[in-house]
């Protein structure tokens, strides 16, 4: 065995070394994003386009297409309420990249994550 390095001490006669071995992981952003609503024709949205950031690979980043990347708000009747009628609710905004059991698939972070759906 080489001597140690400096600040560096062996006292045993065997070493253990643990590695993790990880992708480096990158950011890409689409700007300016409309949301769309489901469900209702004439709704809109405040504020009507969003930040969505992803973080993943570069291999998983380099495979979004920006006309693939659609926010979406999918308002739901609560009870005693009906969407036929005039109202409003805040939505969380919805962003699907990939399959859900997929492990590369990069992660979306919206910035608002909820918005105010008016219809």
């Amino acid at each position: 065995l080489d001597a140690p390095p400096k600040h560096v001490t062996f006292d045993v006669p065997s070493v253990t070394a643990t590695l993790e071995i990880a992708r480096e992981l990158r950011e890409r952003d689409f700007l300016n994003r409309k949301v769309e609503v489901v469900g209702l024709s004439r709704a809109t949205t405040t504020p009507a386009t969003v930040i969505v950031k992803f973080i993943g690979t570069s291999e998983s980043l380099a495979s979004l297409a920006p006309d693939a990347v659609v926010p979406r708000v999918e308002p739901r009747a609560k009870e005693g309420s009906d969407l036929s009628h005039p109202g409003s609710q805040m939505c969380d905004v919805i962003v699907d990249v990939g399959a859900k059991d997929d492990a590369q698939a990069p992660k979306a972070v919206v910035q608002p994550a909820k918005v105010l759906v008016k219809w």
